[in-house]
């Protein structure tokens, strides 16, 4: 064979087989060790980052939360409510004049020889502790109601317990110049005082009387 012939041959085989493409050699994925793969997480898991997250380091201190109390607060407990801390004793009940009531006063009607009126009454203990120490003001006014003169008195018992009734009688000093309101059958005047009707007199009236002090009897 000649050598023409030959290196024909040559090119045409090397025409007939075609040259590799840089670009369509296929690349090798390269496969994943099995230190980096991620299986799926479980409860455990998530519990043990859960409880490394929450506990402190071992070179570390936790962080301490107060709940409650501010910061700086040395007791977390409320104030005492002493009567000393407000500077301010509890009220205490006592009895007092209002508990003591007038049930009944009247006067008899005469001015005496000496301008004296005599009053009486009873008194009865509405309160709810026995009281010792009562004085009642007593009042006498002319028949148009208008004040004549007063006079203070306290009561028969010294020692009034609860719910009880006791009387009272007193004389108060009538003003010149009134006479009395008590007439005799035959309408004729009654009044002990001066017999002389002359001038300007005015005729005694009713009678009023009012508690003005009361105290808790001693124990």
């Amino acid at each position: 064979m000649s050598a023409a012939l030959m290196l024909t041959i040559l090119l045409q085989a090397a025409a007939a087989t075609p040259s590799p493409t840089p670009g369509a050699t296929p690349v090798p994925t390269p496969t994943p060790s099995a230190r980096g793969l991620a299986g799926p997480r479980t409860l455990q898991d998530y519990a043990r980052e859960r409880r490394l997250k929450t506990t402190p380091d071992a070179k570390g201190t936790g962080t301490t939360i107060t709940v409650g109390a501010a910061s700086g607060t040395a007791s977390a407990s409320p104030p005492s409510a002493s009567p000393a801390a407000g500077g301010e004793a509890p009220a205490v009940d006592t009895p007092s004049a209002a508990d003591v009531r007038v049930v009944t006063v009247s006067n008899d009607g005469i001015v005496d020889a000496v301008g004296a009126v005599r009053v009486s009454g009873t008194i009865r203990n509405a309160g709810d502790y026995t009281v010792c120490g009562v004085v009642i003001l007593v009042k006498i006014v002319d028949n148009k109601g208008n004040y004549l003169a007063s006079a203070q008195t306290p009561p028969d018992v010294n020692i009034l317990p609860v719910g009880e009734m006791t009387s009272f009688h007193t004389s108060v000093q009538a003003p010149p110049g009134v006479r009395g309101a008590r007439t005799s059958s035959d309408n004729r005047d009654v009044t002990e005082g001066s017999t002389t009707m002359a001038g300007d007199w005015k005729l005694l009236g009713g009678a009023e009387a009012k508690v003005v002090d009361a105290a808790p009897c001693p124990k």
